[in-house]
């Protein structure tokens, strides 16, 4: 098994070498350098929205690019952590508390249909989700929120209006009782026109969740 695993990284690193998307540095698909150095997320989308940089940034949009559809797995840490550093500078400027030790808080990714799931092999939004609840120590629930039918990809719907009406009744709560009373952390990749947000935020408030902010990579 380790020696396919292996085959198959060697494959995919001929696509797509291990080089900073950002300056071509050696041995790591985004540099600390080129992390620090991502613009703010633009502001007046949602208040109840968490980015970490603008998806205007070429850089950024290259790294969730590779992640999705190149497989590059090891783009979800450095992701993960520049959403970490960036909310600590939000509570810290609204005198909140910090991430890591907000009081019944959990983290919960965006989910995907199972058939989605099988046809790209990985949830994106999970794998950062992951790779957060390492950093803050915050729970990871993946066994909570659902996607229960299939609808067109989001991508090419541009209207807020028929995004919402496309994902309507998708999302669907088990084990409630998980997110009862509890701050929730609604991770996923790329907030577009909040349509997917919405939907899942609604119905984890309706089934039992005190507050759900939504906490995106870009915006």
């Amino acid at each position: 098994m380790w020696i396919i695993n292996k085959t198959v990284n060697e494959i995919l690193n001929l696509f797509l070498p291990e080089n900073c998307l950002g300056c071509g540095q050696k041995n790591t698909y985004l540099c600390p350098e080129c992390v620090n150095k991502m613009p703010a997320p633009p502001f007046g989308k949602d208040s109840r929205v968490l980015a970490a940089t603008s998806y205007e940034n070429p850089t950024i949009k290259k790294a969730i690019h590779a992640l999705k559809y190149k497989k590059a797995g090891k783009i979800a840490l450095p992701l993960a952590q520049l959403i970490e550093v960036r909310l600590h500078s939000i509570f810290n400027e609204r005198g909140s508390t910090c991430l890591p030790v907000r009081q019944a808080s959990i983290i919960i990714p965006v989910p995907m249909t199972k058939k989605r799931l099988r046809q790209r092999g990985f949830n994106q939004a999970e794998k950062i989700a992951r790779h957060l609840s390492d950093i803050t120590s915050l729970p990871l629930l993946t066994n909570v929120l659902y996607k229960n039918k299939e609808t067109a990809s989001q991508v090419d719907i541009k209207s807020r209006e028929k995004r919402l009406k496309n994902l309507k009744n998708c999302f669907c709560v088990k084990n409630p009782e998980f997110i009862k009373d509890k701050n929730i952390f609604l991770l996923d990749d790329v907030f577009t026109t909040g349509a997917t947000i919405s939907e899942c935020r609604k119905v984890l408030m309706k089934n039992g969740a005190r507050r759900v902010t939504g906490v995106v990579v870009a915006c």
